[in-house]
């Protein structure tokens, strides 16, 4: 691939001094960039950045608000602004949906997710991630609650759904990222 810098985190641009510093050094090296974002930040911490970032990688959880309170803390607003001002930047975005049941591992939240990303910001990519308990062990060792599911997903039925739904919708749909 010739190789290249990717941000992930936490949230890279929780930092946006230290992300920008990274990303313009390395884009000015001729390095390809990336950043892994949930994009729950202000946009004045990621506008500086946009010059020097080739890529985004993007979780997009869920499109409506309630939900997406409920289970990130967040507001779903934000997100949907954020990812529509780097659309119009003309940004390249690839879409990442990991799917959790009981929270967007359905064929409506599907849909809608996909939806935005195909009708609102055009997307050429939407990758689907089906949630795993990966994390489990380290909230055990911190002695923190773990309030997400405890069995990872095995819905071959939506995922087979998800993707054909993002076919028909003109994107190139990758399922387990």
């Amino acid at each position: 691939s010739g190789g290249g810098l990717t941000l992930s985190g936490g949230e890279p641009f929780m930092q946006p001094e230290m992300a920008m510093a990274l990303l313009q050094a390395s884009h000015e090296a001729g390095i390809h960039t990336a950043v892994e974002t949930c994009l729950h930040v202000p946009w004045k911490y990621i506008a500086p950045s946009l010059p020097y970032i080739d890529l985004f990688l993007a979780d997009l959880k869920h499109v409506a608000d309630a939900p997406f309170k409920q289970w990130t803390d967040g507001n779903a607003a934000r997100v949907l602004d954020n990812l529509k001002k780097l659309a119009a930047a003309g940004k390249k975005i690839i879409i990442r949906v990991p799917l959790i049941q009981g929270f967007n591992a359905d064929e409506t939240s599907v849909k809608a997710i996909t939806d935005f990303a195909a009708d609102e910001l055009h997307v050429g990519e939407i990758h689907f991630l089906p949630y795993h308990t990966l994390g489990i062990n380290k909230y055990h060792l911190l002695n923190l609650p773990y309030d997400a599911p405890e069995k990872p997903l095995d819905a071959p039925e939506l995922l087979d759904f998800a993707q054909q739904y993002a076919c028909q919708k003109g994107l190139t749909a990758t399922l387990r990222g």
